[in-house]
């Protein structure tokens, strides 16, 4: 790239820097009053300035009485307002509202930029203007007082308030005790933003960043100290900057260029402004098509890499292991072939425990597949989007084969899925664990060919240590024998090929391995270490670093170091811009280990505040976010998770100030009391619920539960007979409508109402009409739902209490 002559403050050099900082569509844009300075109000006058503010000002809070300049702008702003608020308000939005018809072209491409976000410390309306003209980019403007980072918007550039909008007064941030409220309890704007310019090239314009809520999250940045500088490179553009604060700056990696907004813009954006451009089209054009839920299996190895000798030491594998690497093949392997090649449409579904070489098969196969000519879908395990989307990604590509792994992950949607692509004309290849396979009930809805995976042969051992021996990775094998090597490798009867190789080659216990590796950690490392492991173990799902370095509060120098030693130390993987663990069964055995150590509900509320404060409220579908907060909010979860009544309610209560205003937070903590703990603690939470989403049959089934609990505690009280009768008629009512029947409604009616039944304490013509109901019900929950767990259990306790 050719950069422009030096213009103003900004040499040649410099702004081919930035400019080159932008072409990559990840810099961060901070934007002060000098900014904004160039527009001005529909009087004519150009925005003001700090000082220009405080004089202005002034006469609101003092009168008459001579400018002190030894004042400052917070401490004027915060006497006006009290001594007179609607004319501070009136003085504010003359100032600080944008004259459309005279507002500077330059302005729109400023925001048209590929900022990966904007913030900024005003509260003027500049960015509404901008966004008024219709020109440049889609605008999401946020005031950080009233959204989270889960309001953003895909396809649209966020521009962040962190002071407030002028909508907001009263709530702006300006003087001196509201920014010592906004530092003194976590902020989710704050955080994102720390994250961001710890990660992204920064570029501050218009400030001298002396406000007090940027220098305190700025401090976590953290200076370079020991460690390497992992920092971007960040440029701030003002002049008459004091020598001290430019030094301290500079320890943040934050270099200074003299320079106000106009000169910028003449020098970094206008010569390479076609460019720029055409990068935030590209980003829109990407946004607008979404990334594709499935992929043509010989593009995916056309663009992968050589496998690495990482597979063989527990990693999850690539397509370049199976394709040009080390991944063994294995009798399973050519079974699996010779089922699948046998059919010309339906499904065959691969099924095993944990670690068993499942995911390998399927990409085997699907590679062997594709080289031979055929049209082979991959269907990405991460989708979070619909089955219907996914459904249409597949059609896109008309393949002769679908292969999805983890295809349990679907729940009950499995079967739709599956049956609607083979429709199609595709023959459906898919993965689950066995267990889960059963769960779903799958193998009863589903009709297609299921083949299990088998213990490793002498043959499966022999072709494992050869890539072993290749790789030169036999570890602990390297001193047996030949018969002694495939004894090791073959002695489990579990087929746990992970566990297998790590035990063979380490000579050690798989989880007490795996256990040495969690307690080698410290600090950030242990933390991030811990929210992957449980991210990973539980949805089997990547967090990106940003994500990270928020949930553990690590976005400062050090700890970008420390996230990048754990992925140089191969503990943490990073696939598809995701960190994970090496393998899913290494994740389960490290959450195993910090659940003794008592440690995982550290590691669950940090997840759950991040996701939390990060999910889409508005989306239709769950996203990824709101998908993990879904399953780590689920009380029965938590609860199994963790164990301790202690620790769940730890991770409930410090999420409230988060979840306050979500349906789903209340539903599940007043659940987890009313399955496991105090009932009256169940009624204000579930109370809580129903103020929110009064009319959700969730809530109903949950409510009359309660009820059901209450009235058998005091089955001889007055009220008793009353209030299980309601709730079996409320129950009953939810089970006739299609839209609102569930397993668990289902459950709850069965076992309850057959409790009712068993305290003897009912007339004989309402026990014989509810012991009748109660067969009906249960003859309709076997067609319905007959492999959900829970509901097979509460059959078997109504039958035992009324029979067959």
């Amino acid at each position: 790239m050719t950069g422009p002559s030096d213009s103003g403050g900004v040499t040649a050099e410099q702004a081919t820097q930035v400019a080159n900082a932008l072409l990559k569509g990840k810099a961060v844009l901070v934007t002060g009053a000098g900014f904004s300075h160039g527009a001005s109000d529909k009087f004519g006058d150009a925005l003001p300035l700090g000082r220009g503010l405080a004089k202005s000002i002034w006469p609101v809070a003092f009168g008459e009485a001579p400018f002190d300049a030894a004042s400052t702008l917070g401490e004027i702003f915060r006497i006006a307002q009290q001594r007179s608020g609607n004319a501070l308000r009136e003085q504010l939005e003359r100032m600080f509202t944008v004259d459309r018809s005279t507002l500077p072209k330059r302005y729109a491409d400023w925001f048209a930029l590929p900022w990966s976000r904007i913030y900024t410390l005003n509260i003027d309306d500049l960015d509404s203007a901008v966004q008024a003209a219709k020109k440049g980019a889609d605008l999401n403007i946020l005031s950080a007082l009233t959204s989270s980072p889960g309001d953003e918007r895909a396809g649209a550039t966020t521009v962040v308030h962190l002071n407030g909008r002028l909508a907001d007064y009263p709530r702006v941030t300006f003087d001196p005790p509201t920014y010592g409220s906004r530092t003194a309890t976590p902020d989710a704007w704050y955080q994102q933003f720390i994250v961001d310019t710890v990660t992204r090239p920064t570029l501050y314009i218009g400030t001298v960043l002396d406000e007090p809520p940027i220098w305190h999250y700025l401090s976590q940045r953290g200076a370079k100290g020991g460690a390497s500088e992992t920092r971007p490179r960040s440029w701030l553009f003002t002049k008459n900057l004091p020598i001290a604060r430019r030094e301290l700056l500079a320890g943040f990696n934050i270099n200074l260029i003299e320079a106000y907004e106009q000169e910028v813009y003449e020098a970094v954006v206008e010569p390479f402004r076609a460019q720029l451009l055409e990068v935030s089209a590209q980003r829109r054009r990407r946004a607008r098509t979404g990334a594709s839920t499935a992929a043509n299996v010989a593009d995916i190895i056309a663009e992968n890499p050589k496998g690495e000798s990482a597979f063989l030491m527990g990693s999850e594998p690539s397509w370049g292991d199976i394709h040009d690497g080390y991944a063994a093949e294995f009798e399973i392997d050519v079974e699996l072939e010779s089922r699948v090649l046998a059919k010309s449409d339906g499904a065959v579904v691969l099924h095993g425990p944990a670690g068993s070489g499942k995911s390998t098969s399927l990409m085997r196969l699907a590679a062997v597949l594709a080289a031979r000519g055929n049209s082979v879908a991959w269907v990405d395990p991460g989708a979070a989007e619909s089955i219907a989307q996914i459904e249409t990604d597949i059609a896109d590509l008309e393949p002769d084969y679908v292969f999805v792994d983890e295809v349990d992950r679907f729940a009950r949607g499995a079967r739709s899925l599956i049956e609607r692509v083979a429709a199609s004309g595709a023959v459906v290849v898919g993965a689950s664990r066995t267990h889960r396979l059963n769960a779903i009930g799958l193998r009863n809805d589903l009709d297609a060919d299921y083949v299990g995976t088998p213990p490793l042969t002498d043959r499966d051992a022999e072709a494992l240590i050869e890539m072993l021996e290749r790789a030169n990775r036999l570890g602990a094998l390297l001193s047996k024998s030949p018969a002694e090597r495939i004894k090791a490798v073959t002695r489990r009867a579990d087929r746990q090929l992970l566990v297998t190789l790590i035990e063979a080659t380490s000579g050690r216990k798989f989880h007490d391995k795996v256990a040495d590796e969690c307690a080698d950690l410290a600090g950030i490392q242990l933390s991030a270490y811990g929210v992957i492991c449980a991210t990973h173990a539980a949805e089997n799902f990547g967090l990106s670093i940003d994500d990270l370095l928020m949930a553990v509060h690590g976005a400062t120098n050090e700890g970008v170091s420390e996230l990048k030693q754990l992925i140089s130390d191969q503990l943490l993987l990073q696939v598809d811009g995701k960190l994970r663990a090496r393998h899913r069964t290494i994740a389960e055995s490290a959450v195993d280990h910090f659940r003794k150590e008592g440690q995982l509900a550290t590691w669950l509320e940090m997840l759950l505040f991040m996701v939390a404060i990060k999910y889409d409220r508005s989306a239709q579908d769950a996203g990824p976010y709101k998908k993990l907060l879904v399953r780590f909010l689920n009380h029965r979860f938590l609860n199994d998770q963790l164990r301790e009544p202690g620790d769940v309610r730890g991770v409930y209560g410090a999420l409230e100030g988060v979840l306050a205003q979500e349906f789903h937070y209340w539903l599940q903590r007043g659940s987890y009391e009313l399955d496991y703990g105090d009932l009256t603690l169940a009624e204000t939470f579930l109370r809580q619920a129903e103020a929110i989403r009064p009319d959700d049959n969730l809530f109903e089934t949950a409510w009359c539960h309660l009820l059901l609990k209450m009235s058998l505690n005091s089955a001889r009280g007055v009220s008793a007979r009353e209030l299980a009768e309601e709730a079996l008629r409320r129950l009953s009512a939810l089970l006739d409508d299609p839209g609102t029947r569930t397993p668990h409604t289902y459950a709850v009616y069965l076992r309850y109402g057959s409790q009712w039944v068993q305290t003897g304490l009912l007339p004989s013509a309402e026990d014989l009409v509810l012991r009748r109901d109660l067969r009906s019900r249960i003859t309709q929950a076997n067609v319905r739902y007959r492999d959900n767990k829970l509901l097979r259990e509460a059959i078997a306790e109504a039958e035992r209490v009324i029979g067959r």
